[in-house]
């Protein structure tokens, strides 16, 4: 079974309602999901951005937290790349790798779209990795406290670039229309607003707080 903070978050909610938790037995790329989600053949997913796109065909229960954008690098050029901000890289010649179907704000996606084919577009997290180790793309973009995690827990050579954080918003378990009633919404969103009033959501905060160091929730 998934495991990490979110998948936590997701079993703690259901398990506060007469629904019962299946998880998928294969890794689906995002922009998969959301069409999914569309046609009702997934009922949830976590870890989503609210969209008036996305609200057409989804429900949102939450937010459970927020989600900080940050550029990843191989490890020991962070020096290498002067960037404080992340529209700097609009005059630099850098590569960078985004998900498939992912939206990372307007200031984000404006700036994607202003350095046209430097921005180089994948369906899984790992083949930017990889890229980036080969030295076929510059950096990636991804968020925190996911990947800090997994490249700890993996051991992999890339590193945190110091520029600014990106506040992408909130975040939210995003249930489809099509698969599910309102009902089912109003009884996930009351068993999250009862975690988060009863101490169970800072707790699981709390303990990957303390398990990676990660501040940003």
């Amino acid at each position: 079974n998934p495991s990490g903070l979110d998948m936590e978050i997701l079993a703690a909610v259901v398990s506060g309602t007469a629904c019962t938790l299946k998880h998928t037995d294969k890794e689906i790329p995002w922009k998969r999901h959301l069409v999914l989600i569309e046609r009702g053949k997934l009922d949830l997913v976590s870890g989503a951005s609210f969209t008036e796109e996305r609200a057409k065909y989804a429900y949102f229960i939450g937010p459970y937290r927020a989600e900080y954008l940050a550029l990843f690098v191989k490890k020991g050029n962070t020096a290498k790349y002067k960037i404080s901000k992340f529209s700097d890289i609009e005059s630099m010649d850098f590569k960078i790798g985004v998900d498939l179907g992912a939206t990372y704000g307007p200031m984000v996606d404006a700036v994607l779209k202003k350095i046209g084919d430097r921005t180089k577009t994948i369906d899984n997290i790992e083949l930017n990795r990889k890229k980036v180790l080969a030295g076929r793309i510059d950096g990636y973009l991804s968020y925190l406290p996911d990947e800090p995690m997994e490249l700890k827990k993996a051991g992999i050579d890339i590193e945190m670039h110091p520029m600014s954080l990106i506040n992408t918003g909130d975040i939210y378990i995003m249930l489809s229309k099509k698969a599910n009633s309102k009902e089912v919404r109003d009884a996930l969103q009351a068993s999250f607003d009862k975690i988060k009033a009863d101490g169970t959501l800072s707790a699981i905060f709390k303990k990957y707080s303390e398990k990676y160091g990660v501040a940003q929730w």
